[in-house]
């Protein structure tokens, strides 16, 4: 997954007509074989957030990452971000995705298993 390919995701969901500001998102990163986001890419991340601010609203995202690398792209990305209304936070499991964000337990893995 590429930076580029990340922004085409979230381009995705902010634009579907059942998308509503404010929505939470949960950006399960886990299975991704490979992510690739270079110098480049992060800067077409951070574009895209500013882009759809209007559309994101106050919201939340929580990024659930196997790798430290991956991880450390994510808190840049954060840092650049923060002066926006969403929340960012980043995660290892499902589990503590859910309890961030205020779910019962198993409820990402049941929503992503239908």
């Amino acid at each position: 997954m590429t930076g580029q390919e990340i922004v085409d995701a979230c381009t995705s969901l902010v634009t579907n007509p059942d998308w509503q500001p404010g929505f939470d998102e949960v950006w399960d990163l886990t299975g991704s074989s490979e992510v690739d986001v270079t110098p480049i890419g992060l800067d077409q991340m951070v574009q895209a957030a500013r882009g759809h601010a209007d559309k994101v609203g106050v919201s939340r995202c929580v990024f659930v990452v196997s790798r430290d690398g991956v991880e450390a792209v994510l808190r840049l990305f954060g840092r650049l971000t923060q002066d926006l209304p969403r929340t960012y936070h980043i995660v290892r499991t499902l589990a503590e995705a859910e309890a961030w964000l205020g779910l019962e337990p198993e409820t990402l893995s049941r929503e992503g298993g239908q």
